[in-house]
């Protein structure tokens, strides 16, 4: 049996915001090792015939004073018996600066999404397929990977610009649910200027962040298209 997905544009408001926010039921984010949003497991699978989209914005700033922006929306759908499933998952890393508008040191940014769905089968196969781009005014050495699931990052992708990779996987369900953990590790080499940025899913540049003063916003004022790391169950 095969399951396809249609690939829709997700569309969110950027907001380089103090701390994070993130509409969440069903994801959680750790950044680093450390879980900023959610339990970070998979203790709240996606029920059945469901359909959730959730939007996220947090801040990170490391030991050596390099802040980042981690902006994006994760969208979990599910049939009647959890045999059709889809997640997609739409974010930016974007560098902020050190505090005091200078370029940044050789730093590394793990990323890590976690949701589970409920199911009735026995075992599944999935594909698993993501776009991104390395934009301009990374540090050269920069890079990115990402897994669409499991703890082998595809990549490095190093070369300036857009990359794509596709590949398949089976596994079988924990307690009647399948657990996904969708991962990327932006490496941003010493020299990256602010503002640069390594985008997750799509092949186009990544867009500049707005600061906002509230919180982030899904609709209403300028909408803006990024990313999409996203796998499909067959």
């Amino acid at each position: 049996m095969s399951i396809s997905r249609a690939v829709l544009p997700l569309f969110f408001l950027l907001g380089a915001l103090p701390g994070h926010s993130f509409a969440s039921t069903y994801n959680s984010v750790q950044v680093n090792g450390m879980c900023k949003i959610g339990t970070c497991d998979y203790t709240n699978p996606v029920p059945f015939s469901n359909s959730a989209t959730e939007s996220f914005s947090l801040t990170t700033t490391l030991g050596n004073g390099d802040m980042f922006l981690i902006a994006g929306t994760a969208d979990a759908n599910s049939n009647s018996n959890g045999s059709t499933l889809s997640e997609g998952v739409d974010y930016q890393v974007t560098y902020l600066g050190d505090g005091s508008g200078g370029t940044s040191l050789a730093d590394t940014i793990d990323v890590n999404l976690f949701v589970a769905f409920e199911t009735t089968l026995s075992s599944g196969n999935f594909d698993a397929g993501a776009l991104g781009y390395l934009g301009s005014g990374l540090g050269t050495g920069s890079s990115a990977k990402y897994t669409g699931y499991g703890p082998t990052l595809q990549g490095p992708f190093t070369t300036p610009g857009s990359f794509n990779g596709n590949y398949s996987y089976s596994m079988p369900p924990v307690s009647n649910a399948y657990d996904f953990e969708i991962s990327s590790q932006s490496v941003f080499a010493a020299g990256s200027a602010v503002d640069s940025a390594i985008v997750y899913g799509a092949q186009n540049a990544p867009v500049t962040p707005t600061p906002e003063p509230a919180t982030l916003a899904l609709l209403g004022g300028a909408l803006i298209v990024i990313a999409r790391l996203r796998w499909r169950h067959r």
